[in-house]
């Protein structure tokens, strides 16, 4: 079972080019600490079979690839995991 899930048309409807006629396989949500604009990135294929992350609700403040703000993105969730799990140890 998969962790990612089909998107509603609602969910990205304005983010994608007019004229796609492409495939949407699934969706993720972004977690940004701190800001009220979190988005989403979006994997779609396009009808020569290409598969394609796009970002949704991209408020421009943070420049590059979809990949990349996902790999950075990967690397802050997993440090507040281990902030919240050595917090959550000075109770014991």
């Amino acid at each position: 079972m998969s962790d990612l899930r089909i998107p509603e048309p609602w969910e990205y409807k304005g983010h994608l080019p007019d004229d796609f006629n492409g495939e949407v396989l699934s969706i993720c949500d972004i977690a940004w600490s701190g800001w009220e604009a979190d988005f989403g990135a979006l994997l779609v294929r396009w009808p020569d079979g290409k598969k394609e992350l796009i970002s949704l609700g991209e408020t421009g403040m943070v420049p590059g690839r979809t990949e990349d703000i996902l790999a950075d993105r990967i690397i802050a969730y997993g440090l507040l995991v281990r902030q919240t799990e050595a917090l959550c140890r000075q109770l014991i």
